[in-house]
């Protein structure tokens, strides 16, 4: 996909990305005209922490 080939150009480490299609089975319109089929030509992305970096339960509560 190319916006993980950016991402990657741009810096990001491959081992963190992954791409997924889902256009096909999760249209947010009707796949009837122009417009609704650029609508589903659609790119998100979802950044997640990595869990390993988040202080504990007992650190936050001690203020650490």
């Amino acid at each position: 996909m190319e916006v993980t080939r950016l991402l990657i150009e741009y810096g990001m480490k491959p081992e963190v990305l992954a791409a997924s299609g889902y256009g096909e089975f999760d249209p947010v319109a009707a796949n009837d005209t122009t417009e609704n089929k650029a609508q589903n030509r659609r790119i998100e992305i979802v950044l997640e922490p990595n869990l390993s970096d988040l202080p504990s339960l007992e650190g936050v509560l001690e203020g650490n």
